[in-house]
């Protein structure tokens, strides 16, 4: 790795960069965020959501878990704004709310498929 061969700080720079840095609160909620994102069983569900809903159930099917594992990867989406719910009678149908989560995923996905 290349680095600086003299030790010298630019105080313009770095407070422009500080100014623009979020709050630690910020930093650790967006910390917090890409953590439920960095499960695979989390990733596959998101995906499965993608333009659809499902219940657990078809959530544990396509995960190939338990109805109890899924349900606990969706409490997990749900309580952070990623899925949505409603109920049809004694039905429970999930779906993913942000669309810009689908795109960033889809995105990826696609970069990775280019690159293998």
């Amino acid at each position: 790795m290349e680095r600086c061969e003299v030790t010298r700080i630019h105080p313009q720079q770095v407070a422009a960069v500080q100014q623009q840095l979020p709050t630690d609160e910020a930093l650790i909620q967006l910390a917090d965020w890409f953590r439920l994102l960095a499960d695979p069983a989390r990733l596959r569900t998101l995906l499965a959501l993608n333009g659809c809903e499902l219940c657990v159930c078809d959530i544990a099917a396509v995960q190939g878990t338990t109805v109890s594992a899924a349900s606990h990867q969706l409490r997990l989406l749900r309580a952070a704004g990623l899925v949505a719910c409603r109920k049809a009678g004694k039905m429970v149908y999930y779906r993913a709310v942000d669309e810009r989560v689908q795109q960033l995923l889809g995105h990826e996905l696609d970069r990775l498929r280019k690159k293998g």
